[in-house]
């Protein structure tokens, strides 16, 4: 896997910094003409979800059940819903994204490259309109 893999970019991509202005790339995060990013703050999506299912394991030990991640993810995404714009949003995003890869983990898959190829699939599909609640579904 190489490090853009790894990363989840796009070799292609193009990173501009907020500080200097200046734009580099393909590899980031960190601008590399004034160091405004702190690199020890970034991991590797792979290695995030390996992260937290060794602490969820660690932590939870065998009482941490998929049943149990699903039920919490339940009432994070009610908090998430329940949360005002900012910290507290980003905050309850976090949680529920924690919660889903310590999911992903202990099923034993990848969640990035299960959500890649569920990605593949959503771009061919056709989309409706939203309904009332604003919920885009493809047709079926």
């Amino acid at each position: 896997m190489s490090i853009c893999e790894d990363w989840g970019i796009d070799p292609n991509r193009r990173f501009a910094c907020e500080k200097c202005g200046k734009e580099w790339g393909p590899i980031g995060p960190g601008c590399p003409f004034c160091a405004a990013a702190d690199m020890t703050r970034f991991v590797a999506p792979s290695t995030l979800q390996k992260r937290i299912g060794e602490w969820q394991t660690r932590t939870f030990g065998d009482a941490q059940t998929v049943q149990g991640i699903d039920c919490h993810l339940i009432r994070e995404l009610q908090e998430l819903l329940d949360a005002e714009h900012g910290e507290a949003e980003q905050e309850e995003c976090a949680d529920v994204l924690i919660l889903l890869m310590g999911r992903a983990h202990l099923m034993g898959f990848n969640l990035l490259e299960a959500a890649e190829k569920k990605l593949a699939i959503n771009q061919t599909r056709t989309w409706g309109k939203p309904d009332a609640q604003g919920v885009i579904e493809h047709s079926r």
